[in-house]
């Protein structure tokens, strides 16, 4: 789903996604929110008022030392399970927060906000699948 414009619906697709994933898998599946919004538009629509879990907290908690489950624990979940990572305004690595996923074969979902060719670099190298969602950051890219 693309576009050069918001307002396209991809919190709401991610949201979607990211509950079927979580339903299905064996595994934990975390959704990240970096869509942009100041007001986290995939965490309230799967958590309400409650905020997810902020990323740049859950990678120093990685880095010193904390096993994934135990940072996941902390995470506040959805509907079906998935655990919530806010990172509105994008700056946490996805290599960082993809940590929380892959040291235990789960899957990881991204409102990406705006997708162009710096965020679909971070993904290079990233096992097992990442599905990710996000607007156009290209003119004509659809």
């Amino acid at each position: 789903m693309a576009g050069a414009e918001g307002g396209l619906g991809t919190s709401l697709v991610t949201a979607l996604v990211g509950e079927t994933v979580a339903a299905a898998s064996p595994g934990p599946t975390v959704l990240v929110d970096q869509g942009g919004s100041p007001w986290g538009a995939l965490t309230r629509r799967l958590l309400g008022q409650r905020g997810g879990l902020p990323a740049n907290y859950a990678q120093s908690l990685l880095h010193q030392g904390i096993p994934a489950p135990q940072v996941l624990g902390s995470a506040p979940t959805s509907s079906a399970g998935a655990a919530v990572v806010a990172d509105t305004a994008g700056y946490t690595p996805l290599r960082e927060v993809f940590r929380l996923a892959q040291t235990l074969c789960g899957g990881l979902v991204v409102d990406a906000g705006r997708v162009d060719a710096h965020l679909t670099a971070q993904l290079d190298d990233l096992h097992p699948v990442v599905v990710l969602v996000g607007r156009a950051g290209l003119v004509g890219a659809g």
